[in-house]
């Protein structure tokens, strides 16, 4: 009759919020939609104030748990009875596993070999004195918690092991939290960003390390088990790395998968490797995480192929199990232990050392490095973050029974202080303006005591005067087009002087592949555009070239192509309709307040000999008079036919190559321009909108609004024939 009953659901009588073993899917629908959407909401407003996804996760799982809302009568025994837990946490470990994996397969040995000199001291000093401080205060922790709850503990737990751990948590630096507070902080690609990044990598490293160390001496009953344990760990990482590595890399190799993506044979094959992984490591003694992480190291990362891994999980790893695996550490953390003044002392004492001990110690290894004093300490206290790294090595240590409930709360107090601290103190001790004197300083073009540039010096015997014409190129591609242009706008005399700031913005999103495809190891050569535009620069010797790659997030995009555009007389953005990234950095330069170039190139053209100008006489064609007069026609080596558009009181004088031409509308802009056959056609942004509602054989549509725009410029360079466009929009 009961089944009968659980057929027929709710419509049987069935309470779907009570747990069943046979059929606990129900349930467990219920505390996943809750703690997802719990988290979310509690995620939305800390968002604001750029704080990571797993603060939210975490205070949600205590919001959830026995600290607050645990205290209504039933709730817990309604919506996470005990019995119900076991499935809960093995889904939650199933996640963390591939999240470990995905660790794993972020890190790349090689960035911390590019810097080993400082990464290694910063990674160094960085851990050494957070263990040490924090094998001290492990002592009071041992004799004053560990008696006291050591009914919750292993009595076999020597205060050797409990200082070890303890060492270990304090000395840890949460590598995933860490990259993503760098792309907030717009530090990707900075000095102390790579310095930052590389030392994590060590970091994350020797702490897993000892954090394996730790659990396989507790899991041992002798100290020849322990010795056993060890030994097998490092034969099951050697053999993955030596015989597996090789074997997966041919596997990707002979599918084409470095070029086409991963096929179904490898992703079943690497799952196969992580799933195996693990249950090798938790049954030789460590614990399961441990497979997933080297997993993730034995993956290859040539051509991208690591991304491409991580972009086909990682949605359902940080949307889906995360939440799950943090809430439940806040479901074990239960504020109303801290009840006294000696546990919050050491509670607070905790949270000092964890927070001091790295920054001093990273702080002074990266200034005995080289570093500026801002800057080592920006190092420092970004190594002091904790996050998600630090919650998994609690959780283990709460599992193997070295913490009891009440020290594993002090320490997620401390984790989450921590890592909350992060990004304002970093903000404070390295603020942007900072930053951009530091920048401005190293490239030389300014004293340190200077705010603005005096003179720029070249070289010994070169010095230019203190406002020369600034060129700035938004870059998302170098072609034929936009090096034939810029021969004609930067001076052939090297009597006059032009600066030219070529930048590359890139968008991060919080994704860790997007991560991944902009790491610092990447950094230098992130993307060919600049490369290949630095690579050229020589060729203009009148021009002071600088390039630059700025990797901001999503949301600050257009406030990112903002800062670029300040001081610039002309700013050149090249656009091509079906390349997304140059649409969403014309776009961003639409919006703001500059004298805009949109240059819609055409490969075919290495030279520019004859320009044809539609001039209307609006403040664009003011704009692209002054630019076209000042570089491209005083110097005769350009042809050009100016063709007026409407009635104007005055045509300027373009030079003696020039010809004009008034347009009696009888013939279509189009026909004109194929006769003329130039290598750039040159227009206002006004102008085009203007010939929208008159000469609708050139443009598709008549709704040529500032964005709207973009839209059209690949039907005018169709109907345009063979020539380069460039569309002028004045501030």
């Amino acid at each position: 009759m009961a089944s009968a009953s659980n057929q027929a659901g709710v419509f049987g009588g069935s309470n779907p919020s009570e747990y069943n073993a046979s059929d606990p899917i129900v349930l467990w629908i219920i505390q996943l939609v809750i703690i997802i959407v719990f988290c979310r909401i509690l995620y939305y407003p800390l968002s604001f104030i750029r704080q990571p996804k797993v603060i939210a996760e975490v205070i949600g799982g205590v919001l959830l748990g026995p600290s607050v809302l645990g205290r209504i009568p039933n709730f817990n025994q309604t919506i996470f009875p005990a019995a119900s837990i076991p499935g809960l946490t093995l889904t939650a470990n199933i996640g963390l596993v591939f999240f470990l994996f995905l660790v794993g397969l972020e890190l790349d040995l090689s960035l911390m070999a590019k810097n080993l000199k400082i990464a290694g001291s910063v990674a160094v000093a960085g851990m050494v004195l957070p263990f040490g401080c924090g094998f001290a205060i492990a002592y009071g922790l041992y004799h004053n918690f560990h008696e006291a709850d050591e009914a919750g503990i292993q009595d076999r737990i020597s205060f050797g092991l409990y200082g070890l751990f303890v060492g270990v948590a304090l000395a840890i630096t949460a590598f995933p939290v860490l990259a993503r507070i760098l792309s907030e902080l717009k530090l990707l690609g900075t000095t102390v960003g790579t310095i930052v990044l590389s030392a994590g990598v060590g970091n994350d490293v020797a702490g897993w390390i000892l954090l394996a160390l730790t659990v396989a001496l507790v899991n041992s009953s002798s100290g020849i088990v322990a010795l056993w344990v060890l030994l097998v760990a490092v034969g099951w990482v050697v053999f993955l790395m030596v015989l597996v590595r090789p074997a997966l890399r041919w596997l990707v190799r002979r599918t084409g998968s470095f070029e086409n993506g991963p096929t179904e044979l490898v992703m079943i094959s690497i799952f196969l490797l992580v799933m195996i992984s693990a249950f090798m490591t938790d049954i030789i003694g460590v614990h399961p995480i441990f497979g997933g992480f080297v997993a993730g190291l034995v993956v290859p990362h040539e051509k991208g192929f690591a991304v491409k891994i991580t972009e086909k999980i990682e949605d359902i790893i940080s949307l889906f199990f995360l939440p799950l695996y943090f809430t439940l550490s806040g479901l074990k953390t239960n504020l109303g232990l801290l009840d006294d003044g000696q546990t919050w002392a050491y509670t607070i004492a905790i949270i000092v050392i964890a927070m001091a001990t790295k920054i001093i110690g990273s702080s002074v290894a990266a200034r005995l490095s080289g570093l500026l004093w801002r800057e080592s300490l920006a190092v420092g206290t970004l190594m002091s973050c904790k996050g998600l790294v630090e919650l998994i090595v609690l959780n283990v240590g709460l599992q193997a029974g070295i913490l009891s409930q009440r020290v594993f709360t002090m320490f997620v107090v401390m984790a989450l202080i921590c890592t909350f601290i992060t990004t304002p103190a970093t903000m404070s001790v390295y603020p942007a303006s900072y930053q951009r004197k530091v920048a401005a300083w190293r490239r030389g073009d300014i004293d340190w005591s200077d705010e603005v540039q005096s003179i720029r010096r070249v070289s010994s015997d070169t010095i230019y005067p203190a406002a020369p014409t600034r060129l700035t190129i938004l870059l998302s591609r170098v072609d034929s087009a936009l090096v034939a242009f810029l021969d004609l706008l930067i001076p052939r005399s090297e009597k006059e002087c032009m600066l030219v700031h070529a930048v590359d913005i890139r968008e991060l999103t919080d994704r860790t592949s997007s991560r991944m495809r902009i790491s610092a190891e990447e950094y230098q050569d992130l993307d060919s555009s600049v490369h290949s535009f630095m690579s050229i620069a020589p060729v203009w010797r009148s021009a002071i070239v600088n390039g630059d790659v700025a990797i901001v997030p999503e949301v600050d995009f257009p406030a990112a192509v903002n800062e670029h555009l300040d001081n610039a007389e002309l700013v050149i953005a090249p656009y091509k309709s079906s390349d997304y990234h140059s649409h969403r950095i014309v776009n961003s330069a639409l919006q703001n307040s500059c004298n805009l170039a949109i240059l819609v190139p055409n490969d075919a053209k290495i030279s520019i000999k004859h320009v044809v100008v539609l001039y209307a006489g609006s403040s664009d064609d003011v704009l692209l008079t002054h630019i076209l007069t000042k570089f491209v026609f005083h110097g005769g080596n350009v042809t050009s036919t100016i063709i007026v558009l409407n009635e104007v009181e005055t045509v300027p004088e373009f030079g003696s190559y020039a010809t004009v031409k008034k347009w009696d509308h009888q013939e279509s802009i189009t026909d004109i321009i194929t006769t003329e056959s130039p290598d750039l056609v040159v227009v206002g942004h006004n102008s085009i909108i203007g010939m929208a509602k008159t000469d609708r054989s050139s443009i598709a549509t008549t709704d040529l609004e500032t964005k709207s725009i973009l839209g059209e410029l690949g039907h005018l360079v169709a109907r345009w024939g063979n020539s380069s466009l460039v569309i002028f929009r004045a501030a």
